[in-house]
């Protein structure tokens, strides 16, 4: 009889302390896929509705030089009439926030470009050629195209003409794309950008110039950073060449000293993987391990080049930070088990002890 009664309370302890368990576990690993696949589909679709906006962004900034070159080629904007000229480079940055600097380069050697400063000045940049060398002319505006301040000096030998971008448009006679540095439109920063071009041709075939519209990478940092979903992710914009246009990292310094990275110099192995099976397998979003962790990565090309560039806006997370919730989750299971098993055993031993109790009367 007592045999019979330690196996009832061994039995019911057990149950106590493995049926929870079997319970908790198992909604362990379903809470992990439910989390994982959630997250796979969250970053799909972020990242597809962002190379949209970046898509429509640049596609912004083409159209408007495509107009832009058509009002100089039919004379409607003479750019040799610099006061108008001036107020019309003004009035596109003003009435389009998006765009960061316009420009417009003729075949003699002229240069028109202004800028949107940081502090949301126009900052005009004018190089006009002439005989003795080139002349730079540089005027700040606010808003309200008041003239803050002006200065002039000579600039040895620059000519937009001779730029490999002026080059480039010239060459294709259609709208195109170029990776620039601001040394580029003849400003003496290291600063990268896009820089949309569209030639002007008029109705005789006459080739006018070259007009430009332009965003800087910086800028473009700004699309990708709702991106980073966890603590860990890495969100980029990165071409097929390995190199980094922008990157972002709510917790890792993405910090480099170089201009355009390759995602190589970033020194972060698991990007590189990724990066690599991406080019490999063609494929948007997958998961790949790297060391002892498990990563999922989307890949979403920006269509706006339609092949003369290819980028992609690409995100990188360590599974570990997407199920971080469940192991929270199973931690405060455990914590309830143990909890649960202790009273159990109290019930179990409350229980033996009426039973004892019993059988002594």
């Amino acid at each position: 009889m007592k045999l019979k009664k330690i196996i009832l309370i061994c039995v019911l302890s057990l149950l106590f302390i493995f049926v929870p368990l079997g319970i908790v576990s198992s909604n362990y690993y379903s809470l992990n896929n439910t989390l994982i696949i959630l997250a796979k589909n969250s970053l799909s679709y972020a990242g597809k509705i962002t190379s949209e906006k970046i898509s429509n962004y640049l596609g912004g900034l083409l159209h408007r030089t495509k107009l832009c070159a058509a009002l100089i080629a039919s004379n409607t904007v003479a750019p040799g009439n610099t006061a108008v000229f001036t107020e019309f480079l003004h009035n596109l940055l003003v009435n389009a926030k998006s765009i960061e600097g316009v420009g417009y380069a003729d075949t003699v050697g002229d240069f028109y470009l202004m800028l949107r400063t940081r502090d949301n000045k126009y900052l005009a940049n004018y190089i006009v050629a002439a005989p003795d060398g080139a002349k730079r002319i540089e005027s700040v505006f606010d808003e309200k195209l008041k003239l803050l301040s002006s200065t002039q000096s000579k600039v040895d030998l620059f000519y937009a003409r001779d730029s490999m971008w002026y080059q480039q448009a010239a060459a294709k006679k259609q709208s195109s794309w170029f990776i620039f540095s601001l040394r580029y439109i003849g400003i003496n920063s290291d600063e990268l950008g896009i820089l949309s071009m569209t030639p002007a041709y008029s109705s005789d075939g006459k080739f006018h110039g070259v007009f430009t519209a332009s965003a800087s990478f910086a800028e473009l940092t700004n699309f990708i950073k709702h991106l980073a979903l966890y603590d860990h992710t890495i969100v980029m914009i990165c071409d097929d060449r390995d190199r980094v246009m922008a990157a972002y990292a709510a917790k890792i310094d993405l910090t480099s000293h170089m201009r355009m990275p390759k995602i190589s110099d970033l020194k972060i192995p698991w990007l590189q993987t990724a990066y690599s099976l991406h080019k490999q397998n063609q494929q948007t979003i997958f998961t790949f391990s790297e060391g002892k962790h498990n990563y999922l990565a989307t890949f979403d090309s920006i269509p706006e080049f339609k092949g003369e560039l290819t980028w992609f806006v690409a995100t990188v997370t360590p599974v570990s930070d997407i199920t971080a919730v469940s192991r929270l989750f199973f931690s405060l299971s455990l914590i309830a088990l143990i909890a649960a098993a202790i009273i159990g055993i109290i019930i179990v031993r409350l229980f033996h002890l009426q039973i004892k109790s019993r059988d002594d009367v």
